[in-house]
């Protein structure tokens, strides 16, 4: 039942009675177009606080990039989520929460 949920928010019914992607698919080609602008390397340094949460049972692997990430945001904080995949805000959704939380008041008078 979670993963139907999970899937409902990406999906929407056309009027042929078939599931298509909410996403802006034109958009998304267009800009895939140009190899150069997919993925332009990043550039500037965020002095700030930064929170990067992240699932344990991502595909998308966080942790082994703090290295580089520190490289542009030299004051951020890792924090993995057991239990969870890319989705932490739907597997974990009061750790997420309560990560936010402490991580907004440590640093309210920094901004």
């Amino acid at each position: 039942m979670k993963a139907n949920s999970r899937l409902a928010g990406d999906l929407k019914l056309n009027s042929d009675g078939r599931y298509g992607v909410k996403s802006n698919l034109k958009i998304l080609e267009k800009a895939t177009r140009n190899a150069d602008t997919v993925m332009e390397d990043p550039s500037g340094v965020y002095q700030g606080p930064a929170c990067f949460i992240y699932g344990a049972l991502s595909p998308f692997l966080v942790g082994a990039d703090k290295h580089h990430i520190k490289q542009f945001f030299p004051k951020a904080e890792f924090v993995e989520v057991e239990d969870a995949t890319h989705d932490v805000h739907i597997d974990q959704p009061l750790q997420f929460t309560d990560t936010i939380l402490k991580f907004i008041f440590q640093n309210e008078n920094l901004s």
